[in-house]
């Protein structure tokens, strides 16, 4: 099946099923869906012949280097792996409330890509999805999302910018590899495991907060931050780490401080890995303050107890994510 685009811009599709008249866009497994030439601005219709578009095939505009804009309209649940792979000049791309899921380097070297706002109907990433995304500054995670895969944004060398959502416990091999312009890791509560090399070469990392529940740092996951100043650990009996976590000769250890929770600082002394920083210093990680109705213009994010983001502290208990890398409880009367 064929359909002209609103541009005028002639988009293949294949049907996905005849009962529920559903298709994709795109012939087949990386078979481009318009003519790899074709330049500018590309808005996919959300129906052809009756069929409703709900996923890109597999590589569907892969290749595909002159567009610069991609509208995907709504009812679209599914971008198939590659479908925007090698689009070296996507500035912006539209995605619908409906998305869920993608299927593995959706974006990757989509070197011109500056911000992506994922909806909240998103449900999962697979590898990859943003890798050497060089111009990508920013992106939206919805809060629901526990997972980001393995090398999800190596080498996006100007993010500045990523909210790790409330909800997540992974975070995989290599996912923010040189990822250089990131100045400030403040890694949420539920936090679990962080794969090996996961922020290696984030040389322009200064801070970094690690949450009580992580029970696995990979090797080389720190490795090469040479601007690390401090490193607040909020578990209070140390995690086994390779003494390479947070080193291969790159990091200052007289200069980078290790923060650690009351009554830890010897246990940390001893410990493989965490024994390399010069300077430890006990801080008690539950500090709750007490404040009145003006917000500390150095607040960075604010959630309820329950994990909800706030526009602003409210009356009760409050979680301050400051932009310093503190984490404070914070009761507003």
């Amino acid at each position: 099946m064929n359909k002209d685009s609103e541009e005028g811009v002639p988009i293949s599709f294949v049907v996905l099923d005849t009962e529920k008249r559903t298709c994709a866009v795109g012939e087949g497994e990386r078979i481009a869906a318009i003519d790899t030439k074709t330049s500018g601005k590309v808005t996919i219709p959300a129906s052809v012949n009756g069929y409703s578009v709900v996923a890109t095939s597999v590589g569907a505009f892969e290749n595909c280097t002159f567009i610069t804009e991609v509208v995907v309209p709504e009812g679209v649940e599914e971008l198939g792996g590659m479908t925007f792979y090698n689009c070296e000049s996507l500035e912006k791309v539209s995605l619908p409330s409906t998305l869920k899921r993608m299927r593995g380097v959706t974006f990757g070297y989509c070197r011109s890509l500056v911000s992506v706002n994922l909806p909240e109907s998103f449900e999962s990433f697979y590898n990859g999805e943003f890798a050497v995304c060089t111009s990508l500054k920013s992106i939206h995670i919805p809060d629901h999302i526990t997972d980001i895969p393995d090398q999800n944004f190596n080498n996006c060398y100007n993010l500045v910018s990523v909210n790790f959502p409330t909800q997540l416990k992974s975070i995989g091999a290599y996912a923010f590899f040189n990822c250089e312009a990131l100045q400030s890791l403040i890694l949420p509560d539920l936090l679990e495991t962080i794969g090996e090399f996961a922020f290696d070469w984030c040389d322009n990392v200064k801070t970094v907060t690690i949450p009580q529940n992580i029970t696995s740092i990979g090797d080389y996951a720190f490795c090469v931050c040479t601007s690390l100043e401090k490193v607040r650990v909020k578990t209070p009996t140390p995690i086994s780490i390779n003494k390479e976590a947070f080193n291969v000769n790159q990091t200052d250890f007289t200069t980078a401080t290790l923060y650690v929770p009351k009554g830890s600082k010897q246990q940390y002394k001893e410990a493989e890995g965490w024994k390399l920083f010069s300077n430890i210093v006990e801080f008690d990680p539950d500090a709750t303050t007490v404040v009145g109705t003006t917000i500390d213009p150095k607040d960075r994010n604010v959630y309820s107890v329950d994990g909800r983001k706030q526009h602003e502290v409210s009356p009760g208990l409050n979680i301050i994510r400051m932009s310093d890398g503190t984490v404070r409880k914070v009761v507003k009367k």
